[in-house]
């Protein structure tokens, strides 16, 4: 039962853990970052259906990426961090480069991790 409590406490369907990154990266840009359409997104958000893992997986990534960019930009600047083409990326921007159908575990959501956790992020 306590592993039961800690996963549902884990979980983002709850509607606070879904308000931050909507407030900061806006209901269409997270969506295409996670993969889904935006009337979806206010689904699991709302927690009229259950989140798949997968998103759930793209929601923590994004949400860590978003708290280390959060020191250098506010929300406008994040958006931008996430649509601007990146020398890092060969000119690709973060979220050309994740795709909608990007792993959690893979080397793209690396890269974009890395590049926002770096000293000069805002610059690359």
């Amino acid at each position: 039962m306590a592993r039961e409590i800690e996963k549902a406490e884990a979980s983002p369907d709850r509607v606070g853990e879904w308000l931050k990154l909507r407030n900061t990266l806006g209901d269409e840009l997270l969506a295409g970052l996670l993969g889904i359409r935006p009337a979806r997104l206010r689904a699991y958000a709302f927690g009229h259906a259950t989140t798949p893992e997968v998103v759930t997986a793209r929601l923590r990534e994004l949400t860590d990426i978003a708290y280390n960019l959060s020191g250098a930009f506010n929300n406008f600047g994040m958006q931008r961090w996430f649509a601007r083409p990146r020398k890092a990326f060969s000119g690709e921007s973060p979220a050309s480069l994740l795709g909608a159908m990007w792993d959690p575990e893979g080397p793209a959501i690396d890269r974009v991790r890395n590049l926002a956790a770096s000293p000069n992020s805002p610059t690359s």
